[in-house]
């Protein structure tokens, strides 16, 4: 078999190989097969030219924008694009100003790329990479795709916005009317005493008035 054979019949099978150092360490979900095994050992030496990153540019003279795919290969950003390279649209040396990054969070408290977040000047914004140390992150905002670097620190992450739970909820007051009629607010058929229970107060658990004859009762009870 091939370096290239291991690494995708690894891929296939959901896992990968690791560099450690001058060895290898696999991560699978299941137990590979001992062929498989023996013919990483024999490969090793090629295994792990595969597998380090690229330092400097690359071949066509690309700044450092390398990612890296589910089989563990490192590829040029400009050369041949990832599936997530639309994010790094208008990145360029410029943009980096020397800074050294990285397409994977660095530190384990920051999101993953793409998350978004809110800027110190109240407007949304993309993650798109990170700087190595973890101290900065480049954001693309909502509006104009303008791009520009924020520590982390001060940007509010969507994980901590207050999505519905703190959006106003709606007055809720027991509807008026026969058991077996439709409340017009939320479109659930009345029940309980009276039939002033509804999906607008009380969501039926399948229930109905006794006297119910909708479709769904199939009749009186």
């Amino acid at each position: 078999m091939t370096a290239l054979q291991i690494l995708n019949e690894f891929r296939q099978a959901g896992g990968r190989l690791i560099p450690e150092g001058d060895g290898l360490r696999w991560e699978s979900p299941v137990q590979p097969p001992p062929r498989l095994i023996e013919a990483a050992r024999q490969r090793k030496l090629d295994l792990l030219v595969l597998l380090a990153k690229p330092e400097g540019r690359c071949p066509a003279g690309h700044p450092q924008l390398w990612w890296q795919d589910s089989a563990g290969l490192w590829h040029c950003g400009e050369c041949e694009p990832g599936p997530a390279q639309h994010r790094m649209r208008g990145v360029d040396l410029e943009t980096l100003a020397g800074r050294s990054i990285t397409l994977v969070p660095p530190v384990g408290d920051l999101p993953a790329r793409g998350s978004w977040a809110i800027l110190p000047s109240g407007a949304a914004a993309e993650l798109v990479l990170y700087r190595d140390d973890g101290g900065e992150v480049l954001m693309r905002h909502l509006e104009g795709e303008r791009l520009g670097w924020y520590k982390p620190e001060a940007l509010r992450w969507e994980i901590d916005w207050p999505w519905a739970d703190a959006a106003p909820q709606p007055a809720r007051t027991p509807a008026a009317g026969a058991a077996g009629t439709m409340c017009p607010t939320c479109r659930a058929l009345r029940w309980g005493p009276g039939g002033s229970r509804c999906g607008c107060t009380h969501p039926t658990d399948g229930g109905h008035a006794a006297d119910c004859t909708c479709t769904r009762c199939g009749g009186p009870q």
